[in-house]
């Protein structure tokens, strides 16, 4: 019996197991049928030996090549069109013969192909085969009605042992569709299931993580906002103006990424970081520490819906000097200072920044630390400026790479 069992496959898809089973069973069982209805048809002169010898030579070929291939694919086909070829030739080539059985033949083999090779080729079968018993009934049925000879009741036992062997077929193919139909439906469960398990583990800890950086934004900042106020307790001390002056850039400077953590608390979704009411936030705060009571126009457009951890800080310190040098030098005899700042992507995962006010800028400023702090933070965000200055006003260019860049995807 060991020779009756399915040899060893390299399938690890259930349903490719199971189709392969199910060729070699019925490849296995189909052969003694056919085997024994042959043996019975040559017995007899009002049945037609010739179709079952041919599907018996066919399904015998078809054990072999299974067995070397392990392919249940190709005898697949080979069983569907073959199959369909006897039947069909047993309809058409044939008169004066019993076709009382033929149908369920045809009935069987094409669940058969629907069941291992799909619905585009149990489509094909069936077509095909429709196709042939039309053609038949419209051609061959009377002619083959009239020449039918008398038969005994030997004949009657041969065709109800026929019936029984496709009946048995039909009922195996049954049982193979009910079973993979339980085992699909009891693996869909167990996967949704396990899936929403997943799914509510992994909310749970994107919670707990959202909370956890809430946390650590709310404490940087209340940190920052301690140094703040110890930088601006040391500055009372300086009677020096010019002193005075970089104890207070320091302080816009740490306030600047103050400013970042705690918009990034009060935010609902840290993945989206709202940058055009950062930098109305942080304009704010510096127009209030420089004293400026002269409004200033803001236009800011930002096509950028996020802004990556790893950049936030550089990004906030770049626009808090070009912000800071447009409120100190540039805008002392401008009546109606204006700011433009336009961020936009590029192709390539690079980004535009355009920043420009319409005043004009002590020579100074060149030479600056501020100026020196544009062009590290630019270097750090891997990005190029070029400054164009003219009596319309001074504008940066900037092209930045990798504005949305996270920790987690640098690591």
């Amino acid at each position: 019996m060991r020779f009756l069992s399915p040899p060893q496959t390299n399938y690890t898809d259930y349903y490719d197991q199971a189709r392969f089973n199910l060729v070699w069973f019925i490849s296995i069982a189909f052969a003694g049928f056919i085997l024994i209805l042959t043996a019975v048809n040559f017995s007899s002169q009002n049945y037609e030996p010739t179709p079952y010898l041919a599907a018996f030579i066919m399904t015998v070929g078809s054990i072999l090549v299974l067995w070397y291939t392990r392919r249940y694919e190709l005898i697949s086909k080979i069983i569907a069109v073959g199959s369909f070829s006897i039947t069909s030739y047993t309809f058409l080539a044939h008169s004066g013969v019993i076709q009382y059985t033929t149908p369920m033949w045809v009935m069987l083999n094409i669940i058969f192909t629907y069941f291992t090779l799909g619905r585009t080729w149990g489509l094909l079968i069936l077509i095909a085969q429709f196709l042939v018993i039309s053609t038949f009934f419209y051609t061959k049925f009377q002619s083959n009605l009239a020449a039918l000879p008398s038969y005994d009741d030997m004949d009657v036992h041969f065709f109800v042992l026929e019936f029984v062997f496709a009946g048995a077929f039909l009922a195996y193919f049954l049982h193979m569709f009910v079973t993979t139909n339980y085992h699909t439906e009891r693996k869909f469960k167990l996967t949704n299931n396990r899936l929403n398990n997943q799914n509510k583990l992994i909310s749970r800890q994107n919670e707990e993580k959202e909370l956890m950086l809430k946390e650590i934004h709310h404490r940087v900042k209340n940190n920052l906002q301690v140094i703040t106020s110890l930088l601006r307790l040391q500055s009372y001390e300086i009677e020096d103006e010019e002193n005075t002056s970089k104890f207070n850039e320091a302080i816009s400077r740490v306030k600047a990424m103050a400013l970042i953590h705690e918009k990034m608390y009060q935010k609902e979704m840290l993945e989206n970081f709202d940058l055009e009411n950062y930098i109305r936030s942080l304009a704010d705060d510096l127009l209030s520490t420089y004293g400026i009571e002269t409004k200033v126009a803001f236009k800011i457009e930002s096509s950028i819906e996020q802004i990556g951890s790893r950049t936030i800080v550089p990004l906030a310190l770049l626009f808090n000097e070009l912000i800071t040098n447009s409120l100190k030098h540039a805008f002392l005899t401008t009546s109606e200072p204006r700011i433009s700042i336009l961020l936009f992507e590029l192709s390539g995962g690079y980004f535009e920044l355009n920043y420009s006010d319409n005043g004009k800028w002590k020579e100074s400023v060149s030479t600056s630390f501020g100026q020196e702090l544009i062009t590290a933070m630019t270097e750090q965000l891997d990005g190029e400026v070029e400054l164009s200055k003219g009596i319309e006003g001074t504008r940066y260019r900037f092209k930045l790479r990798n504005l949305n860049e996270r920790f987690d995807e640098e690591q």
